[in-house]
């Protein structure tokens, strides 16, 4: 019970400043951090992107279909699903079978809402930001699709080598 309640308040805390930065803001404001956080996601691939890729992205930005009131109630359908679950197999103790089946369940349902406006808005995001890759690669300069290559080997090579440690 102890864990769960400090699960519970690391949510709140998490929860107070995810609303804080995405919900309690106005729409320019909210419009702005996304496209800094894409930006510097961008850059990091890609190397600094030039005024024209700037505002592709700008505008790749301002039509997204991201509703951050959304997000937010499914963030907190899952971590209500994570709480409830584990007080659940505490207080009931079941058997391992039935323990793993619920844990298995709980596992199912985040990675898979049962949401299905959730699951629509997931997808329409997901292909925004298949396009929003699509039209930065694009209109790469050479050396910025040198950077990308090299990053994304260092990411290969990364992976490789904690795949290793296993």
């Amino acid at each position: 019970p102890a864990q769960v309640g400090d699960l519970r308040k690391r949510f709140e805390r998490d929860d107070d400043k995810w609303r804080k930065d995405w919900l309690d803001t106005t729409p320019a404001e909210l419009q702005q951090r996304r496209y800094k956080l894409w930006l510097e996601r961008l850059e990091s691939i890609y190397g600094t992107l030039e005024d024209p890729q700037r505002t592709m992205l700008r505008q790749q930005v301002n039509l997204s279909s991201w509703n951050p009131a959304l997000t937010f109630a499914e963030r907190q359908r899952r971590q209500r699903d994570w709480l409830d679950t584990l007080t659940q197999l505490h207080t009931t103790r079941p058997a391992d079978a039935q323990a793993r089946a619920a844990i298995k369940g709980l596992l199912a349902r985040s990675s898979e809402s049962p949401d299905a406006r959730w699951r629509e808005q997931r997808d329409a995001v997901m292909q925004e930001s298949c396009r929003v890759f699509a039209l930065v690669h694009a209109s790469a300069k050479p050396a910025q699709r040198d950077a990308a290559v090299r990053r994304l080997r260092a990411y290969t090579r990364d992976l490789q080598e904690l795949a290793a440690q296993r």
